[in-house]
C-alpha cells in the first residue's frame, strides 16, 4: 500500500472506530495478529481482542468521545498521528463512576501497516491529564 493509502486507512480508523464509536469496525482496520504497545505505562503488548475490550471500555465511559487529528504523517509502511481526544465521562471507566465532566487530552501514535491493515501500533494517550480534568484517580 502507498503512504497515501495508509494515511487514508488511518483516517478511516479514527473516523469509524473512535468518532463513530464502533468496536466492530476494528476488524476492518486491524490485522488479526495486530500488536498494540502502550507507551503511557508498562509496555504490555496487547492483541487485537484486548485492544477491542479497551475500545469498548472507553466508548462506554465516554459515549461522546471524539478524536481530532492535528497532524498526520506517513513514510514507508508507517503513519504517525498527533491528535486531541475529547469526551464527557458519562459512564463507568476504569472502575470510576461517571463524573459528568469533560476533558481534552493529547494522543500520539505510530502505526505500521501490512497488507492494507494496521499490523502494529505504538500509542500514547495522556491519561494523567484526562484524570486531572475529570477530578478523579483511577483505581489500581
Amino acid at each position: 500500500m502507498s503512504e497515501k493509502e495508509n494515511k487514508a486507512t488511518m483516517s478511516g480508523f479514527i473516523k469509524e472506530v473512535w468518532n463513530g464509536r464502533s468496536a466492530a469496525a476494528l476488524d476492518k482496520y486491524l490485522a488479526p495478529d495486530c500488536v498494540v504497545h502502550n507507551l503511557a505505562g508498562p509496555d504490555r503488548p496487547r492483541d487485537r481482542e484486548a485492544y477491542r475490550r479497551g475500545v469498548v471500555a472507553v466508548i462506554s465511559g465516554f459515549p461522546d468521545i471524539q478524536e481530532t487529528v492535528e497532524d498526520l504523517f506517513a513514510e514507508g509502511d508507517r503513519v504517525a498521528v498527533r491528535s486531541t481526544v475529547r469526551g464527557t465521562h458519562k459512564g463507568e471507566f476504569a472502575g470510576m463512576a461517571a463524573t459528568g465532566k469533560s476533558f481534552a487530552a493529547a494522543g500520539l501514535g505510530i502505526l505500521r501497516f501490512a497488507g492494507g491493515k494496521i499490523a502494529e501500533m505504538w500509542e500514547f494517550f495522556d491519561f494523567q491529564e484526562m484524570y486531572r480534568q475529570l477530578g478523579v484517580r483511577p483505581k489500581q
